[in-house]
This record gives C-alpha cells, sequence and structure tokens, in this order.
C-alpha cells in the first residue's frame, strides 16, 4: 500500500514542475464559472482558507468580495504566484489553529485527499461553509478511463469523482449540513493537458486517448480533440 508520504512526494514534485505554466493548461483555470460561486459574501471574521490553492485564482476573487484569505498548498512553487497569506502544508493536516476560519474553498483538488482526513480537519478548524469545485466523469466506465490517464498525467491523484459524489462528502463533513449542487459543462483540450508531460509520458498519454472506447468517447463528447468536461460546484454548511 502507498503510504501519505509517498501521494505527498509525487504531487509535489509534479507540480513543482508544472507550477510556471499550470495557469494556462486548460480552460478552465480562468473560466469564471469555474470561480466566482466559490466566493460568497463575507460573513463571521472574513477569513476565508483555500485548501490546495495553488496559483491563488479562487483567493484573488475570495480577495476582492473582501475576504482575508489563507492561501494553502502542498507545493511551494505553486503558491509563489499566489497573493497574501500563504502556507506550504497538507490539507488532512492542516497547520490551522482550531475555530479560527469562517469559509473553506477547494477547487479541483479533493481528488488527491484522504476524504475522512479532510473533513476531520475542516471540522477542527470550525468552517461554518465550505465551497467545492470538481470535475466529475459522467459514468464508471468512463471514470476508469480517466484513471488510467491520471496515473500519467498527475501522479498521486487517488480518485475520479461520479456526479453527486461531491455533494455526499460535503454532507458527511458535519452532521446537519445541508448542501446543493450547481452544475455547468466545459469544452477543453487534450493537448494543453499535456503540455507538462515529457517524453516517454506523453507517449503513452496520446495512446492511451487514441485508443479511447467509444463508450467513453460517447459520455464526453470527444471530438476534433476536445472533449465535454463536466462541472459540480458544491455549496454546503450549517443550517
Amino acid at each position: 500500500m502507498t503510504s501519505r508520504s509517498d501521494f505527498s512526494s509525487a504531487v509535489v514534485d509534479t507540480f513543482a514542475r508544472r507550477a510556471v505554466q499550470y495557469d494556462g493548461e486548460s480552460v478552465w483555470m480562468r473560466d469564471s464559472r469555474a470561480l466566482q460561486p466559490l466566493a460568497p459574501e463575507p460573513f463571521g471574521n472574513r477569513v476565508a482558507l483555500d485548501l490546495a490553492a495553488g496559483t491563488g485564482l479562487v483567493g484573488a476573487v475570495l480577495a476582492e468580495r473582501g475576504w482575508s484569505v489563507v492561501h494553502l498548498d502542498i507545493s511551494a512553487e505553486m503558491l509563489r504566484s499566489a497573493g497574501g497569506s500563504r502556507v506550504v502544508g497538507d490539507s488532512q493536516f492542516l497547520p490551522i489553529r482550531e475555530s479560527s476560519v469562517d469559509l473553506i474553498v477547494c477547487r479541483q483538488a479533493l481528488h488527491y485527499f484522504l476524504l475522512p482526513a479532510v473533513a476531520r480537519e475542516i471540522r477542527r478548524v470550525g468552517a461554518a461553509e465550505i465551497r467545492l469545485g470538481q470535475i466529475v466523469a459522467p459514468n464508471e466506465v468512463a471514470a476508469k478511463w480517466w484513471n488510467e490517464l491520471f496515473q500519467v498525467l498527475a501522479p498521486g491523484r487517488r480518485r475520479v469523482f461520479l456526479p453527486g459524489e461531491v455533494e455526499d462528502f460535503a454532507r458527511s463533513v458535519a452532521a446537519g449540513w445541508t448542501a446543493s449542487t450547481e452544475r455547468f459543462a466545459l469544452r477543453d483540450d487534450f493537448r494543453s493537458n499535456f503540455a507538462h508531460l515529457e517524453e516517454p509520458s506523453r507517449q503513452v498519454a496520446d495512446s492511451i486517448v487514441s485508443s479511447m472506447p467509444a463508450e467513453v468517447s460517447a459520455a464526453i463528447d470527444f471530438r476534433d480533440g476536445t472533449y465535454r468536461q463536466d462541472w459540480e460546484i458544491v455549496k454546503a454548511g450549517r443550517k
């Protein structure tokens, strides 16, 4: 069984290589539909924690809304472009004191975490609300195929989510929490997703895509090198 340190090392190494070009790898990085819903109007003490904050794109939107943002990421290289407070750390073992956070956001990173550990930490730091943005696979066949591809694209990634699973996780964080999901779709280009790969990994990824099963191709509407990217934005918190 792979240890937590093995997963952490794989993720750190991957994003150290991707940091400089990361914001240009995919259309979703700067798309307002994958940014604006993650930034509610401030409440409480106006402290927001951005888990796996990366280069700080979500944090910048939060700051514009009036939040005091703590950007947390396991990769120091990714955080160099983030503004405000920056903390290098593991979202499963937050270096954040208890009952100090009002809002937690996480965009396109839950797949790297052990979900029970993240839920425990969300409860410990006292967040009253969480907002989660995640790409999901349309069905189990597509999820299995994506998992194979992600072994090449994103070492350390633990899973691919299916529709509804992110909301299920959000509801499990704390007893009595309510949750809702907004859905939308983007079109993305496989070639941009491969930009960080070196040979022979790029050849392996190209082979996986070229041999894509017809059922997967139909499910993700694959055509002309592009595919449909299904998003869920989950909002959850106390009633």
